[in-house]
């Protein structure tokens, strides 16, 4: 027998959420600032990302997350826009982010036959899925397990957020749609925006379903659990340079991309902003530089945060002040 149509099983097996609901279970946004004073509250250990992006403020990124009151106020109070990132691993976090999907996104039919969801003929619309919510919940279905309701936050593209707590010891890796489509992971090394940031001018809003972090469910956490202890990579040393240098290498770097022949622009902005970076020049006031040099060049914000993250993922720096 063929498993129900989500909506189906979602009235039979789970408190439905209706989407048309969305705007109703949202809370009232809240700001960045609120933000990291919520963080104090919950202990979290987090870091300032830049004001309207994803992309960290700080040379360190996440690495530079910490869960300090006096340290945070401090930061905030000087600069109430920055977003706030959700360091996951040292907050004792496991993060799932249900994606909203892109213009274009075809299911995987390898993991639709494992799922037992059919498609419709000649089209990409899966009948019963539309997002990663209904991905997630198809899992927890063939688990025979009742959807984890924990503490929600909705993005502003319409996607969720489920935060879980992890026990102290336990490991958890990111990962890009390996439980399921649309379905990533956030966990150690990662980090997500917290409610009350902004992005392209939209709010990540909590959704009031519950107000409880709830712990990772002992069958999820099966399915997301580090096998074998992760092999760390030896970090290059940075190599800070004088404020004067520092300048020129900014200005330098913004050159070469506004001049980066097409087709060769996403490999210069990869190029610049890694050797930023490195040199320990790549910092909030200097991100804004590149972002708008990368505009001239036809780049997205989107490619500026995503270039910038990694970056900062790979190469060390100063703290932002801690």
């Amino acid at each position: 027998m063929g498993r129900p149509l989500l909506r189906q099983w979602a009235a039979l097996r789970i408190r439905p959420v209706r989407r048309e609901d969305h705007a109703l279970n949202q809370r009232p946004a809240s700001s960045p600032r609120q933000a990291a004073a919520d963080a104090i509250t919950n202990q979290w250990h987090i870091f300032p990302c830049l004001p309207n992006a994803k992309a960290p403020a700080c040379t360190r990124g996440v690495r530079a997350a910490t869960n300090d009151p006096s340290g945070i106020t401090r930061h905030w109070t000087d600069h109430p826009d920055h977003n706030v990132g959700v360091a996951c691993g040292p907050s004792h976090l496991v993060v799932l982010d249900l994606d909203m999907p892109k213009p274009g996104h075809v299911w995987d039919e390898g993991w639709l036959m494992r799922h037992a969801w059919q498609t419709r003929q000649g089209c990409a619309v899966v009948s019963g899925l539309n997002d990663g919510l209904d991905a997630f919940a198809a899992i927890a279905e063939q688990h025979d397990q009742p959807f984890p309701w924990t503490y929600a936050v909705m993005t502003p593209r319409g996607g969720w957020h489920l935060y879980y707590r992890l026990a102290p010891g336990l490991r958890v890796r990111n990962s890009a749609s390996k439980l399921a489509p649309l379905v990533d992971v956030r966990a150690e090394g990662g980090y997500v925006l917290a409610a009350g940031s902004v992005v392209n001018g939209r709010s990540y809003r909590r959704i009031s379903l519950t107000s409880t972090i709830e712990p990772l469910p002992a069958w999820l956490f099966t399915l997301l659990r580090v096998e074998t202890p992760a092999i760390r990579r030896p970090l290059p040393p940075s190599r800070p340079v004088p404020v004067s240098g520092a300048a020129d290498a900014v200005a330098a770097a913004c050159e070469q991309l506004v001049r980066a022949a097409e087709g060769e622009r996403h490999t210069v902005l990869t190029t610049v902003t890694a050797s930023l970076a490195a040199r320990g020049v790549l910092d909030a006031d200097s991100a804004v530089q590149v972002r708008a040099a990368a505009r001239q060049a036809g780049r997205t914000d989107r490619e500026v945060d995503a270039a910038i993250s990694s970056a900062l993922a790979k190469f060390g720096g100063d703290t932002w002040g801690f």
